[in-house]
């Protein structure tokens, strides 16, 4: 008995579709988390008070830096839905998200940032397609 294997090589047609997706779903996230600084709404909870305070106080990033990282993340987000200038919103992005490990996650160890890596790495993908 063999095995018909040929539905995958028809699956190439689709192979575009790929960093598409990755780039949509990244972007509908970092949406979000620019949201939830910003006003409130998503990630994280609080809005701009708890962000900034967190973001001044806790981290000792300067308010320009928060300011910087809220709306980058919401237009980066709305840029890489789009498709528009996504090689450089994911530089501007992988920078946020580095900051983000080496500033809070990784004190925690390797597996608290988890999740961060994995964004990182998705936009490295992207960087490098372009899509």
């Amino acid at each position: 008995m063999t095995h018909n294997l040929d539905i995958f090589s028809k699956m190439k047609v689709y192979k575009a579709y790929g960093p598409t997706t990755l780039r949509i779903m990244i972007g509908l996230l970092f949406v979000l988390h620019g949201i939830g600084k910003i006003w409130g709404a998503g990630l994280p909870p609080g809005g701009w008070e708890a962000w900034s305070g967190m973001a001044t106080s806790m981290l000792g990033i300067p308010l320009f830096f928060a300011y910087l990282v809220a709306w980058g993340e919401l237009v980066g987000g709305l840029f890489l839905i789009t498709g528009f200038l996504t090689r450089y919103w994911t530089i501007f992005l992988s920078i946020i998200i580095i900051a983000a490990i080496l500033m809070v996650k990784i004190k925690d160890g390797f597996m608290a940032a988890e999740l961060d890596w994995a964004y990182l790495v998705i936009l490295i993908s992207l960087f490098f397609t372009g899509k």
